[in-house]
């Protein structure tokens, strides 16, 4: 059997914008104790998934081409970290 864990991006993994849409780069903003946290995941048999809705597409504030810019820009600082996701 897999095990898996599944974290939410936006709010768990980096900070919520008070618009609550990530919609650029600049609005990332890793939370504390995220890459601590990660790691310990990381440390045990469970595989990780970080899943995200995204509204903003929805509402045109946000393209697809720019959201895969955003998860790109967040999974390489975690593989910075020695977090492969």
């Amino acid at each position: 059997m897999i095990k898996a864990i599944f974290l939410d991006r936006d709010g768990t993994v980096n900070e919520e914008p008070p618009d609550e849409m990530v919609d650029s780069v600049i609005k990332v903003k890793i939370l504390p104790n995220t890459i601590q946290a990660l790691k310990l995941i990381k440390g045990t048999n469970f595989k990780l998934f970080i899943i995200t809705n995204q509204i903003a597409i929805s509402l045109g504030r946000l393209t697809i081409k720019e959201f895969h810019q955003i998860n790109k820009y967040i999974l390489n600082r975690l593989e910075k970290e020695g977090i492969n996701i």
